[in-house]
């Protein structure tokens, strides 16, 4: 609500931006009235130029008419440099908000994003409302982007991550997105993201559980132990965040997390 410019862009606070990116942006926005623009995403600090994403596919596939999920990463893990002659500016069907611009008038039209989705799916909503209401989703190659996450932590991200990846907002995460677009019950991709979201917060426990603790306790039963009480320590200190009242933004609950 405070933006009154032509475009808004959603930025990564991880992210190291490429020169011209924004102006490459910028210049697809214009030459082909998208309503949302997203760039080449690279991964990792390593500078090897893996990529991340670079468009993808996200839609609902009919099976035995029952409705299905569709996600993908385009060219994930490949290298920037071995995959440029496959890039053009192109629609696609999913970017990310590691890094993203969208015409301001886009909320006006289909309402603000979607507070519900506290943990996933939120970038996949929005690339089906826009799809869905008539606009496109491009990627432009010119612009190149990466999230430089490697797996590092201190413990004052436990709080974050334990309210971020919890079971309970991954949980009512999906079940907003599933039951907001008729996703059948049994379809396979709702608990592959559960899996991920869960696991995903583990691994990043687990990181810090190696970095930190003395080796004889990192592996076998003892390391399984010392990452549960990690976990559940974790979570205590989520406690005294409160739960989503209506009329409380996620960004301000997140922000009390961090």
């Amino acid at each position: 609500p405070h933006v009154d410019t032509e475009y808004v862009v959603f930025l990564d606070n991880d992210l190291i931006v490429y020169p011209g990116w924004l102006e490459a942006l910028l210049d697809c926005a214009d030459r082909t009235q998208a309503w949302v623009v997203g760039p080449v995403y690279l991964e990792g600090n390593d500078g090897s130029d893996r990529v991340h994403m670079a468009g993808g596919l996200a839609h609902i596939r009919l099976d035995q008419g029952r409705r299905c999920l569709v996600d993908q990463h385009l060219l994930a893990k490949r290298k920037l440099p071995e995959v440029r002659a496959e890039l053009s500016m192109s629609p696609t069907e999913l970017i990310e908000f590691h890094c993203v611009l969208v015409r301001r008038d886009v909320f006006d039209r289909l309402g603000p994003l979607d507070e519900d989705l506290l943990s996933l799916h939120e970038h996949i909503d929005l690339c089906l409302r826009v799809r869905e209401a008539g606009g496109e989703v491009y990627l432009q190659p010119d612009a190149v982007v990466r999230y430089t996450f490697d797996g590092a932590l201190r413990w004052s991200d436990a709080r974050y991550i334990a309210i971020r990846w919890s079971d309970e907002w991954n949980r009512r995460s999906l079940a907003k997105f599933t039951a907001k677009w008729r996703i059948a019950d049994d379809d396979p991709a709702t608990p592959a993201a559960m899996q991920w979201a869960n696991g995903h917060r583990r691994r990043l426990l687990r990181t810090w559980l190696r970095r930190w603790l003395p080796r004889p306790l990192r592996h076998g039963r003892v390391g399984w132990v010392a990452l549960r009480l990690l976990e559940l320590s974790s979570r205590r200190l989520a406690l005294n965040v409160a739960e989503p009242r209506a009329g409380q933004s996620r960004a301000r609950l997140v922000a009390a997390g961090s």
